[in-house]
């Protein structure tokens, strides 16, 4: 699968998307990630998991700033 291809299937219902995502921002997302999670305060700022349905933890919001620098907003709009 190259860069731009896109797959759509529709096994049961709603639809699952297909793509590849750069490698720059799986590292980025993953540093981020693991940045928020050693840091405790930040963590709890960020929690999203009471706003979301059934029993969640650990569900926390992305920075704006963040997903425009590490290009997540971008790729997603396309």
């Amino acid at each position: 699968m190259n860069d731009q291809e896109l797959k759509i299937l529709k096994p049961f219902g709603p639809s699952i998307a297909i793509v590849k995502m750069p490698e720059k921002i799986v590292n980025e997302l993953n540093d981020y990630v693991d940045n928020i999670i050693s840091d405790k305060k930040k963590l709890v700022n960020l929690d999203y998991g009471k706003s979301l349905a059934g029993n969640v933890k650990q569900e926390f919001r992305l920075e704006k700033d963040f997903m425009q620098k590490s290009g997540w907003a971008e790729f997603l709009a396309k």
